[in-house]
């Protein structure tokens, strides 16, 4: 499935509006079974996820942003773990929860640098904004610097 200009518009404006969500982590291994990452759709050739965080963004539209391990091969038998990230938003009532699209960095990168001049490395660093948000990175470094 191509990737839609108003996908790509609502990816940046989670961006511009990161710091107003509240983000948590989204956990894989609690019971009940989560209902995003139930039907989280993760990008092709994702080998092992990272770490997960969503947020409602508006009433019943969640985002999940996270990590994921991918193999690029140098050759037919040599390859190295590559790490990418990935945005999706899903959309969940009472009875039902839609995984709505999902992008990739890569796909990201490709769509906009056809129309503008692009940072490639958007996803990757609403991922580590969010990752130093929710584990007080900050905090903690400060805290040890004033020690």
């Amino acid at each position: 499935m191509s990737i839609r200009k108003n996908e790509i518009e609502s990816i940046e404006k989670v961006n511009n509006n990161l710091s107003l969500y509240e983000w948590n982590v989204l956990k894989t291994d609690v019971s009940p079974p989560n209902f995003l990452f139930e039907v989280l759709i993760v990008p092709e050739g994702a080998e092992n996820l990272g770490e997960l965080f969503y947020s409602e963004i508006k009433d019943k539209l969640y985002v999940v942003v996270g990590s994921y391990s991918s193999r690029f091969y140098f050759d037919e038998d040599r390859y190295s773990m590559e790490t990418k990230y990935f945005i999706s938003f899903l959309l969940s009532d009472n009875y039902d929860t839609k995984c709505l699209f999902t992008v990739n960095d890569r796909e990201y990168w490709k769509y906009k640098s056809k129309s503008s001049v692009v940072d490639e490395n958007l996803l990757e660093q609403m991922y580590k904004n969010i990752f130093r948000n929710i584990y007080e990175v900050d905090d903690i470094l400060n805290n040890f610097l004033q020690d």
